[in-house]
């Protein structure tokens, strides 16, 4: 019994969605092609990113479709290290704080970020 579930995103840039899971999950490993693992073992589905559940189980994945975007693939059933409101509340604006990081320096722009203690981010981004 499969407990797969996909989600279409509008990740396209590879780079800043590593950067992005690896400020959110600082203890956990980001692998990039591999397996990511479900509930049930042997149950896989093969991705370009995979941030890894310390238990053996319970995988966050990620991977490229057709279109260039990333969809995410997880079996939720039984998942106690992330949730799905923290992804989604969480990622969305770390990935496109990352896009604008690159993006300035692209352009010979830079930045500063601040973290606030009420969990906003402010960015600003300015030319020389």
């Amino acid at each position: 019994m499969s407990h797969w579930t996909t989600i279409k995103t509008e990740f396209k840039k590879k780079s800043a969605l590593l950067k992005a899971l690896q400020m959110l999950y600082p203890d956990n490993e980001i692998v990039t092609d591999a397996v990511c693992r479900g509930y049930y073992e042997g149950q896989q589905e093969k991705c370009d990113v995979v941030v890894e559940d310390k238990t053996g189980h319970h995988d966050l994945g990620y991977r490229v479709t057709e279109d260039g975007s990333y969809e995410q693939i997880i079996d939720w059933y039984g998942v106690n290290w992330t949730s799905k409101s923290f992804v989604d509340d969480n990622l969305k604006q770390r990935y496109a704080a990352e896009v604008l990081k690159e993006t300035a320096d692209e352009q010979g722009m830079f930045y500063d970020e601040v973290m606030k203690l009420n969990g906003e981010m402010e960015l600003t981004i300015e030319s020389y």
